[in-house]
């Protein structure tokens, strides 16, 4: 099965403003952003919606439903998604659930999906984390997906200076300027990403890279060793001969 490439969003707490950033990608990739979009090779847009349920799990995919008004697939579907499901599940049959609905979607070439416990099970190629409100009311484990994120949008940026290392962050007002920025930063990301796995596959001999080889790629692309070896792993390619510990 061919994974379409992943977009992960995530946020301290419901209400975050997760779906309004998911919108706009998804209308920045399939109309104002054609051109970028077609030299990524990024064509066909999906989104997943994920609601957390003590409810057995569910995968929403009946047109009607999702395309009611005022719902969030309404508006993913309006901002360009060509195909949209809301994985209604509790948190801890994600990892039988998830994979399912990608495979559903493994015919486009890029997925935007919503929700945090989502973030934790799909492993995206690009993680938004949007950081805001009253702490009191951030969900548990929200250090992990801040750590994870390879952009934040904060409110209050006190407290994120150890996290935000080696980040990308912007103010989560998400005025026509700085929304610009968030996405121009998906983009190059993506970029980075994509000649990512293409300089693994093209290093790579029966599956295997040399550790001089990732440690190359990794300054080439101006990426930490960390990403390569995450990368490597995601790929199934072994980096042998590694004695520095980089990897």
């Amino acid at each position: 099965m061919d994974k379409p490439f992943i977009i992960g969003i995530g946020g301290t707490h419901s209400g975050v403003g997760k779906t309004t950033l998911a919108v706009s990608i998804l209308r920045h990739f399939t109309s104002e952003g054609s051109a970028i979009t077609a030299k990524l090779g990024f064509n066909k847009w999906g989104a997943i919606k994920y609601t957390n349920t003590t409810s057995p799990p569910l995968i929403v995919d009946d047109s009607v439903i999702l395309a009611q008004a005022g719902k969030d697939t309404s508006r993913m579907l309006k901002g360009g998604a060509s195909q949209v499901l809301w994985v209604k599940s509790p948190p801890s049959v994600l990892h039988k659930v998830l994979p399912d609905a990608i495979k559903r979607l493994s015919g486009l070439d890029a997925v935007v999906v919503e929700g945090n416990s989502a973030i934790e099970f799909l492993k995206p190629d690009i993680v938004l984390f949007i950081s805001a409100g009253d702490k009191n009311r951030w969900k548990s484990g929200i250090q992990w997906f801040l750590s994870r994120a390879d952009i934040i949008l904060y409110e209050d940026a006190s407290g994120l200076s150890e996290i935000a290392k080696g980040k990308r962050l912007f103010n989560r007002n998400l005025s026509d300027r700085n929304e610009s920025k968030v996405l121009s930063g998906v983009v190059s990301l993506m970029i980075n990403k994509k000649r990512l796995k293409e300089e693994m596959y093209d290093k790579a001999v029966d599956g295997k890279i040399s550790c001089a080889a990732a440690m190359k790629i990794a300054k080439d692309l101006g990426i930490s060793y960390a990403e390569v070896g995450a990368e490597a792993n995601e790929l199934g390619i072994k980096i042998k001969n590694c004695q520095l510990g980089c990897f």
